[in-house]
């Protein structure tokens, strides 16, 4: 078993690998918004439960190209963002925020997907 500081650092990366692999094929249900965590456990929940990953970033050290530095800055105002990371947004295909929190660092992937549970309808 990996230590929690490892475990979040690949559950970081994880959800930057598949963000930038994920390319829904069929409308989604529901996305999970990310402003930065996910192991094999949390893949395979998400994949289920037609939930896909949007990672909306904000470097400190690169600049951002303006397309995508607008379309983060919409989505921030959009979900009311406050700038603490990271933050997890769930929202419905209608944009509508069903869960917004700031997970715990000792929180456990099956502690997160029980908060999950409890919001998706």
């Amino acid at each position: 078993m990996l230590p929690k500081k490892a475990t979040l650092l690949l559950l970081s990366i994880c959800v930057w690998m598949l963000s930038l692999a994920t390319t829904p094929v069929k409308p989604v249900k529901l996305r999970l918004i990310v402003f930065q965590g996910s192991d094999s456990l949390f893949i395979r929940y998400i994949t289920e439960n037609d939930i896909t990953i949007e990672r909306i970033d904000f470097p400190q050290r690169i600049k951002l190209d303006s397309v995508t530095q607008e379309r983060n800055e919409g989505m921030a105002d959009k979900f009311e963002f406050q700038g603490q990371f990271p933050t997890v947004i769930l929202a419905n295909s209608a944009d509508s925020a069903l869960l917004k929190m700031n997970p715990k660092r000792n929180q456990t992937v099956k502690e997160f997907i029980t908060i999950l549970k409890e919001k998706i309808p």
